[in-house]
């Protein structure tokens, strides 16, 4: 159904307007049946709504009342289909635990799914933002599936809002108009990304979006929903078209670019197939790289190795001779961004992340980002 398309309670079976037709043509069933060279059983069938009329019918009936094929089977066409959604909605009915599985609330005020009056609507607007056919297929593509994606479901984030969250990224991704995927230009890409980290959130988003794009990926920022604590995610989308999503959970710059940065090291290190999800917190992302399974764990170090040695590499932490604990300064950590080309809070939580330095340690270097004056998607 397309929005504000109407559906009627009820529908008629064509056999309806076939017998008002003879009514008022005066024609009896069996004279019909001996025009058309037909049984009149069979006839009788369509006017009681038992049997649907044939292409093959409906040119007889053009030929023998003066009504259009087209609209014979149109008419039946209609029919069929309301039958079709009497049948779902009965289904559909027996599926309201789905319903409790999902943010609905959330997804309808944020314009997810439009609005529905009853249950069955409800139910339908799900489908057709999951693009799947009932909710079995749901739970198939969502719950059942393997890999990095259950692990994180089932460690970081409540499987339905997760699914609500990569849903609609995907819807955004798609569309992002994209290069197709190249290795080499995405290391480019990353590179000049790494140049925007001292910039204003208000500034980078639009730069970091079309310098992924020129290199086959589409990055977008999304609020998650509630209970959904995911920080970030990568997925194919195609064979030639990664999608690289964030949450708004981070709140400062070190948490969003390393975040960032991870999910580009998924792109970069791992295969195709996989959904990768990441926490919102760096604590969580270490839980689930140490509570997931051998491989997705290993994954999970290797994109964070890779993160964080595209922001600060770790010969460039000893060599800085900036030390450790309180024998850190602030000045030396400042001149040192410098140096790097990133932020302090940048090379605060590479610190933090490398044992230099306590998370309580100078946090009031990382830059706070508001994301309800930087905007999203």
């Amino acid at each position: 159904m397309t929005k504000n398309q109407y559906l009627p309670d009820a529908v008629t079976p064509p056999g309806t307007t076939l017998a008002e037709t003879l009514a008022e043509l005066g024609m009896s069933q069996s004279e019909l049946a001996l025009r058309m060279g037909r049984p009149q059983k069979t006839l009788g069938e369509i006017i009681a709504g038992r049997s649907g009329i044939t292409p093959d019918t409906a040119l007889q009936l053009e030929h023998v009342l003066g009504i259009p094929a087209r609209f014979w089977i149109i008419r039946e066409l209609h029919y069929q289909e309301w039958r079709a959604r009497q049948r779902e909605a009965v289904r559909l009915r027996a599926e309201q635990d789905w319903l409790a599985a999902l943010p609905v609330n959330e997804m309808t005020q944020r314009r997810w799914i439009e609005p529905a009056d009853d249950t069955v609507a409800q139910l339908r607007a799900l489908l057709r933002f999951f693009g799947v056919a009932s909710p079995a297929e749901w739970r198939q593509m969502w719950l059942e599936r393997k890999g990095a994606f259950r692990e994180a479901a089932a460690t970081v984030a409540d499987a339905g809002a997760l699914s609500a969250w990569l849903r609609k990224g995907q819807l955004e991704a798609q569309k992002i108009k994209c290069a197709d995927y190249n290795g080499q230009e995405f290391m480019r890409s990353l590179q000049l990304v790494r140049a925007l980290t001292v910039k204003p959130a208000h500034q980078f988003l639009a730069d970091a979006r079309q310098l992924c794009a020129a290199a086959g990926v589409a990055f977008v920022v999304l609020p998650a929903p509630a209970n959904c604590h995911a920080g970030g995610a990568m997925q194919w989308l195609t064979h030639a078209k990664a999608m690289l999503l964030l949450s708004v959970c981070h709140t400062t710059d070190d948490q969003f670019w390393f975040s960032f940065f991870h999910a580009a090291g998924h792109i970069v290190l791992h295969g195709k197939r996989e959904v990768f999800v990441d926490a919102s917190a760096r604590e969580s992302v270490g839980e689930l790289a140490t509570t997931a399974a051998p491989e997705q764990a290993k994954q999970e170090q290797e994109a964070s190795a890779f993160a964080d040695n595209l922001l600060v590499l770790e010969r460039a932490l000893r060599h800085s001779m900036l030390g450790h604990g309180p024998e850190v300064r602030v000045d030396r950590i400042c001149t040192f961004a410098r140096q790097q080309g990133v932020t302090p809070g940048i090379v605060v939580g590479r610190l933090q992340r490398a044992g230099y330095l306590p998370c309580s340690y100078c946090n009031e270097l990382k830059m706070t980002l508001d994301w309800t004056t930087i905007g999203t998607v």
